[in-house]
């Protein structure tokens, strides 16, 4: 019968309508989620790139640091020659007047 035979013929148009309208809202839906994704990456590259500056400007600051540190050091070096070449300059004056007040005893 004809009106079997449209009605079969109108079953399968609907299925294949279904099936194509859930294959469009999947895609819809994954170009969506791509797209939350994209901007979530897009996000995450722009602060990444600002903690990257940011990284930058205090490795040149520490860079700084240590470089004074290390100049410090020397400066702390070359003063406790100093003082360690005064220190033998006293003990030899003290020694020496020792023997002087030692030697003055003695008269």
């Amino acid at each position: 019968s004809p009106s079997i035979a449209n009605g079969d013929k109108l079953i399968k148009n609907n299925t294949l309508v279904s099936a194509v309208s859930v294959d469009v809202s999947e895609k819809v839906n994954f170009s969506s989620e791509n797209y939350k994704l994209q901007s979530q990456l897009d996000e995450f590259c722009s602060k990444n790139y600002e903690l990257q500056s940011q990284l930058d400007d205090v490795s040149k600051k520490l860079a700084v640091l240590v470089e004074r540190v290390l100049k410090r050091d020397e400066k702390i070096q070359e003063l406790e020659s100093i003082l360690e070449r005064n220190k033998d300059e006293f003990n030899i004056a003290i020694t020496n007047l020792k023997r002087e007040i030692e030697e003055e005893r003695r008269l």
